[in-house]
């Protein structure tokens, strides 16, 4: 069995589940069906922060050390937060749109990640 971070390297994912509770899932959500009610589709990171329940998201022990399983304890957190309300294809992709298809995506060194929390 391969370990996070060998698994991130050759497929560009690890998958947790079970990360958080019932109860935070739901809370997840009301916040976020309260956002979007008035028909957003897009959660800045000024409002992603403004939000209590996800303002913490990022930081929980929990979450952390899902992170540090893949690339260890000696991360950085960037403060680029946002919840959408699915706005491409519902199919699998990478999404990397930021970094229009950089060469250093390739790159087996390029530890840079985005970490997604699926409602």
């Amino acid at each position: 069995m391969s370990t996070p971070l060998e698994h991130y390297r050759t497929e560009g994912y690890v998958l947790f589940k079970d990360v958080l509770s019932r109860a935070e899932i739901e809370a997840l959500r009301e916040a976020g069906a309260t956002y979007f009610r008035d028909g957003r589709t897009h959660m800045s990171t000024r409002a992603f922060v403004g939000i209590p329940a996800f303002a913490a998201l990022p930081f929980q022990e929990r979450i952390a050390q899902r992170i540090a399983e893949v690339f260890g304890r000696d991360y950085v957190t960037l403060s680029q937060y946002s919840v959408s309300a699915n706005l491409h294809n519902p199919q699998w992709h990478r999404d990397s749109q930021s970094q229009l298809g950089d060469p250093v995506l390739y790159e087996p060194d390029y530890l840079v990640a985005k970490a997604a929390v699926y409602l």
